[in-house]
């Protein structure tokens, strides 16, 4: 970083004596991006080199409190945004979830809603994306019912009519019998060695449980009520 004016002199250039002022920037060695900020050749701030950069931070530049404060109000907000980066590419996260964290860190309502928007621009916190990939995640591992996905979704803090139009756009009503289907005929074999009517009774109240329709049920469990040892479509499912 350039160093000039080394007499103190304020934001406009004039000269001021007995005041506090920048005696040197020095670059951070362990992070070169950052530098620190030395007053009275005390340490008074550290921050990014780009901060220091758009303040026209200067050796003999007096440090007033106006510069001050935006100093230190734009290097919180920077490292609000590299944290925020690493939480939110970590994994998969919804806003609300966001949100919640660095409001638990004491970070400020405005503070959070700078952030969200940054990370909303390079779509790094995206509800709809976060719903699709949890929709396409429960296909593959673990089918859940539309009923099931909501409800898990709303838990998250994810806003009911962006669940719902990602989910009748996701799931036409063929897709909801196939993955029914599918739940039910794993379930149907671990209870292979349950009694006939108490077998059929545990996989209606398993459906249920999962977050399926009656209708839906009703023509899932149709296949095994002449297999009460469930010998026969079962391998189908």
């Amino acid at each position: 970083m350039s160093v000039s004016n080394d007499k103190p002199s304020d934001d406009r250039g004039l000269p001021v004596s007995g005041t506090a002022v920048i005696t040197s920037i020095r670059r951070n060695k362990k992070n070169g991006e950052r530098c620190s900020v030395f007053v009275d050749e005390e340490f008074f701030a550290a921050c990014a080199i780009d901060i220091a950069a758009s303040l026209g931070l200067r050796k003999g530049l007096v440090m007033t409190p106006e510069i001050e404060r935006t100093l230190r109000a734009e290097d919180r907000r920077m490292t609000l945004r590299t944290k925020a980066y690493g939480y939110a590419t970590y994994k998969p996260r919804t806003e609300r979830q966001v949100r919640d964290h660095y409001a638990k860190l004491g970070y400020t309502p405005e503070e959070i809603d700078d952030v969200m928007i940054w990370l909303a621009e390079f779509r790094l916190v995206d509800d709809n994306r976060y719903v699709e990939r949890f929709i396409d995640a429960s296909r593959e591992r673990k089918p859940l019912s539309p009923r099931m996905i909501r409800q898990t979704l709303l838990k998250k803090g994810i806003a009911d009519y962006v669940i719902d139009r990602v989910l009748s756009a996701s799931y036409a009503e063929d897709d909801v019998l196939t993955a029914a289907q599918s739940v039910a005929g794993k379930k149907w074999r671990t209870l292979s060695s349950t009694p006939p009517r108490e077998r059929m009774d545990k996989l209606v109240r398993f459906m249920q449980y999962r977050g399926y329709a009656w209708d839906v049920i009703k023509r899932v469990i149709e296949r095994y009520k002449d297999d009460d040892m469930g010998s026969g479509n079962e391998d189908d499912a």
